[in-house]
């Protein structure tokens, strides 16, 4: 692919990223958007870059009919005059001590581009592993033991992540096809290579 699809002011190797995304629909409690956030901040993590404008423009919708704004890039004005681009969140930030945190936007259009460019920026900065937090909506009582689910990308990850005792997946076997974005990057990288 020609197009640019990420732009890092810096870059170094990382081994680990912990990603989450806003305005999706498996943002339970936030917990996809919040997660990351909170780490960001705690950690007084630096951004260190993002996805670039050719993704921005190509994976996202300007408007949609009887929508008006939830769809559009933020964009901000001082007195008439744009005080910043318009943009997209879809940043890399460098948590301290070896993990990346990735915050994104869930994309409308063209996961394979999107795709593309998560994974070619996973490897440019040399990262091993990538988790992604994702919370799914439900009715649950408080005193009710909550699951974690996992979906992975390599058989071989299996024996390691069941030390986690994490549940795995068997979403779409039940007539569920829609995936979260978390599912549908995993299923992207199991039939594709990063060029």
């Amino acid at each position: 692919m020609a197009e640019e699809l990420f732009v890092f002011d810096e870059a170094q190797s990382y081994k680990y990223m912990i990603s989450g995304w806003r305005r999706q629909w498996s943002n339970g409690g936030r917990i996809s958007s919040r997660l990351p956030r909170y780490l960001i901040d705690k950690l007084n993590a630096r951004k260190i870059g993002s996805m670039s404008d050719y993704v921005n423009n190509m994976c996202y919708p300007f408007q949609v009919a009887g929508t008006h704004d939830i769809y559009r890039p933020a964009a901000a004005f001082n007195d008439g005059l744009p005080s910043s681009a318009m943009n997209r969140e879809n940043d890399f930030y460098d948590a301290g001590d070896g993990p990346v945190v990735f915050l994104g936007e869930e994309p409308w259009y063209r996961l394979d581009i999107y795709a593309e460019a998560f994974f070619s920026a996973v490897q440019k900065l040399g990262i091993k592993q990538v988790v992604a937090v994702e919370g799914v909506n439900g009715p649950a009582p408080p005193d009710l033991e909550r699951r974690i689910t996992c979906t992975y990308s390599k058989s071989e990850m299996k024996t390691t992540l069941e030390r986690y005792g994490v549940q795995f997946s068997s979403y779409g076997s039940d007539s569920r096809r829609g995936p979260t974005i978390g599912m549908a990057l995993v299923s992207w990288r199991t039939t594709n290579t990063v060029t």
